[in-house]
């Protein structure tokens, strides 16, 4: 009776308090009572003995488990039958319906405890501020793209306190944040059946979570049907604007982001922080467009001048619009600009954030496309690979699927620059993970995919796979002519690749009639200072050159030098490229000829070996050409030397069908064949036996399919 009493008058202070918890207190609570109240029963219908029956057992010796025995025996229990169970006593029968019918009271309304609802700041609007203050990424070095977003640590902690009692809707919001799209998507169907929620923010959430699984054209699809209902929501359009340009659909952003600029000039003050996320787009949509770059600088600072004003000057934002005004000056060849802003966003994302934050990556990436502008190749390996691990552990900590194109813009470039500094073996896998993770993450026409097919025609022009190097220029050129239009700098750049195909295929009408399309894309696009200039220069002094035209290849190749010392200074590796080339066509037998060209392959020599290396392929051809130069003027000894170095570079770093590989061995059996000495003649007789099974490999590997 104590015990029922006492929770009687536990119940009715509660319900006087009124007091709430957290669910995750209030039930175990309610287990507590629950137990109390059967424990109650049970005593309470519990025989208890009369102070007379005490004394009687007391007095006859007798223990209480033997009056109990007694008493047992002497009042049958009562008991009831029921289907499926059988004979439950009445008593036991009772204490279960105590038991649920108190569990039933704990669960409903009417408790004396309530649960505490969790206020929880709404995640949506964090969610799209970070897509809107979308951050520009260098694919390569000519290719911007924007970076998918990432889930805010800061927006995890807040969903991590969305509990299970919340609403579907809020559920959902808390699946996108914590990586599980697929749930949010089941969450979200069931909030638009239920109607509890406006059908505006059901279908917000839904182009949000796809904006963050990355599925970009079906986020496109959901702002789309929002704008049918806002179609004056310079927000909404600037969301929307932000996803067709992460799917690379440039074009269809354009109208929209015009028309937010058209809202804020009708509604807003120039200074009001709603322009600051419309004016970033506009400047990220004319950069990767490749167009107005000056109009895009002067949007991208004046939407970090709202920010700064509105956020602080030290806010991440802030730092997206320093860090695309950064690619602006890259992209413009305004390297030290380009330097000093990439180097101010990574130091602010850095402070801010940590320096495992995806962003941080983002900037070392974009400096890495600087350093390889500089020729500083193994530093920009570093910072891509560095890059690659922020990227890699982000992507396990936001629980974002292995395949997440963030991903694909760290193999990428990483792919390219093995390709550059000739290491073909590395470069091999990472291309091969770039375009297959860009091609099922984002669609088979993505900018991304072209950058992994174009990275891959170069890989398989430098390993001498022609049949194969075609068709993935090829896809480049088609992916980004849809996205960018015919004319566009990026087309340039492949048109550059197939331009160099061409040439070691020896397809002379063909490289005349991709190299004049590539050079009218670069007058247009480029001023006459730029380097990229060079690119085309450089190009027609090997056209002229293999075309034995030495003196209608000259001029082009001095002209290359010129821009490109003017641009990098004398120590380049592109610098040491075109030198090599002079040098090449400096092969007559005059003394002065002979000097002039040893003088370019020993600068030459020196400088790539500098920047690339001695085991690179472009140190094994300036030793070729050497060889050749020494040749000419009569030096067998320097020859052999010469050709021996460049033979032991080529077998190292060369794959074993390469065509140069075979004019070695053939320039070698020429020289050994020229000593009367009969072992030297065996040796010419092994050298062009060699180069005869190199040629067969290599038509055995480029046999049309």
């Amino acid at each position: 009776m104590l015990l029922g009493l006492g929770l009687l008058v536990v119940i009715v202070v509660l319900y006087v308090a009124r007091p709430e918890m957290p669910w995750l207190l209030q039930r175990p609570l309610g287990i507590v009572f629950v137990g109390l109240m059967v424990m109650t029963y049970v005593l309470a219908t519990g025989h208890v003995e009369t102070p007379e029956e005490v004394l009687v057992r007391l007095r006859r010796g007798q223990s209480a488990d033997f009056g109990k025995r007694l008493r047992e025996a002497a009042q049958e229990p009562r008991r009831v039958r029921l289907p499926m169970v059988g004979e439950v006593r009445v008593r036991t029968l009772g204490a279960v319906l105590v038991g649920v019918i108190g569990a039933g009271w704990w669960l409903s309304p009417l408790a004396p405890v309530g649960i505490r609802k969790v206020t929880v700041e709404d995640i949506t609007f964090r969610l799209t501020d970070e897509i809107k203050a979308v951050i520009l990424v260098m694919a390569d070095e000519t290719v911007v793209l924007p970076q998918p977003p990432i889930v805010p640590a800061k927006v995890r902690e807040l969903a991590a306190r969305i509990d299970e009692e919340s609403d579907p809707y809020q559920r959902a919001l808390k699946a996108t944040a914590e990586g599980g799209f697929d749930d949010a998507r089941g969450l979200l169907t069931v909030a638009a059946e239920k109607k509890d929620v406006e059908q505006e923010k059901i279908t917000l959430a839904r182009a949000i979570n796809e904006m963050y699984a990355a599925n970009f054209p079906e986020a496109a699809r959901w702002y789309k049907e929002l704008l049918l209902r806002q179609p004056d929501d310079a927000d909404l359009l600037c969301q929307a604007a932000v996803a067709l340009m992460q799917a690379g659909e440039f074009d269809e952003a354009e109208p929209l982001v015009e028309h937010a600029m058209e809202v804020c000039r009708e509604e807003l003050p120039a200074d009001d922080e709603t322009w600051a996320p419309v004016l970033h787009a506009r400047a990220a949509l004319l950069l990767v467009r490749g167009e107005a770059l000056d109009e895009a600088h002067q949007a991208a600072g004046h939407s970090r001048d709202i920010w700064s004003k509105a956020l602080g000057a030290d806010h991440r934002f802030v730092a997206a619009s320093r860090n695309n005004q950064a690619a602006i000056y890259l992209i413009q060849g305004r390297h030290s600009g380009a330097l000093e802003l990439y180097n101010w966003a990574r130091e602010s994302w850095t402070k801010n954030l940590g320096e495992t934050h995806p962003y941080v990556a983002t900037s070392l990436e974009n400096l890495a496309q600087l350093e390889i502008a500089f020729g500083a190749y193994e530093e920009a390996r570093k910072l891509l690979q560095r890059a690659l691990e922020i990227r890699d552990a982000a992507v396990g900590e936001a629980a974002l699927p292995a395949n997440h194109p963030i991903l694909a813009l760290s193999y990428n470039p990483l792919a390219r620059l093995a390709v550059t500094m000739g290491r073909y073996k590395t470069a091999e896998p990472m291309a091969f993970q770039a375009r297959q993770t860009a091609d099922k993450a984002l669609g088979p026409e993505h900018p991304l995919v072209g950058a992994a097919a174009d990275t891959l025609g170069a890989l398989y022009t430098a390993q001498a796979r022609y049949t194969r190097a075609e068709p993935a220029y090829l896809r480049a050129l088609a992916i980004y002519e849809k996205c960018w239009g015919a004319e566009h700098p990026v087309v340039a750049g492949t048109l550059a690749g197939l331009t160099d195909l061409y040439l070691r295929q020896k397809q002379y009408p063909k490289v005349e009639e991709v190299l004049d399309r590539m050079q009218a894309i670069r007058e247009k696009s480029y001023g006459e200072e730029d380097p990229r200039r060079a690119a085309v220069l450089v190009l027609r002094g090997r056209l002229e050159s293999a075309r034995a035209q030495p003196r209608e290849a000259r001029p082009p190749l001095e002209e290359a030098l010129e821009v490109l010392t003017e641009s990098y200074g004398e120590k380049h590796p592109e610098v040491a490229r075109v030198l090599g080339y002079l040098a090449a066509l400096d092969s007559g037998a005059s003394a002065a000829a002979y000097q002039r060209g040893l003088d370019e392959y020993e600068k030459a020599l020196a400088m790539a070996e500098e920047f690339l290396g001695d085991e690179h392929p472009e140190v094994a051809r300036l030793w070729y050409g050497l060889a050749k130069l020494h040749y000419t003027a009569g030096k067998l000894p320097e020859t052999r030397t010469a050709l021996q170095r460049a033979l032991d570079i080529q077998k190292a770093t060369l794959t074993p069908f390469h065509p140069e590989l075979a004019a070695t061995y053939s320039a070698y059996a020429k020289v050994f064949a020229e000593d009367q000495d009969p072992e030297a003649a065996e040796t010419a007789a092994n050298m062009r036996r060699k180069a005869q099974e190199v040629l067969t490999l290599f038509e055995q590997e480029n046999r049309p399919e």
